[in-house]
């Protein structure tokens, strides 16, 4: 699902919204998140989960064309983890 079926499924729930009013919403949503995680803050969203920062070490790794070891430097992701409600939701 792309960002457009997202936002025609979205006014499908709530029709007296606009598309376009539900993709500025979307985008201040991504953009909020986005400015919390480069803060250090972890974004709970309940009965959702959490989207928070991990670090991840450095390590080595292949190039594939060439099969050359090369170090794969560390950094830090972005990651989600779903609460027990969504999984829930998403098994039945």
């Amino acid at each position: 699902m792309n960002r457009e079926q997202l936002v025609k499924e979205i006014q499908k729930q709530t029709p007296e919204l606009s598309c376009m009013a539900i993709g500025r919403a979307l985008k201040a949503y991504e953009k909020v998140i986005a400015e919390q995680l480069r803060a250090g803050n972890e974004v709970r969203l309940a009965d959702f989960g959490v989207f928070k920062l991990s670090a991840r070490k450095a390590r080595n790794g292949r190039n594939p064309q060439t099969g050359a070891t090369l170090l794969i430097p560390a950094s830090t992701v972005a990651k989600f983890k779903p609460y027990a409600a969504l999984n829930d939701s998403v098994a039945k």
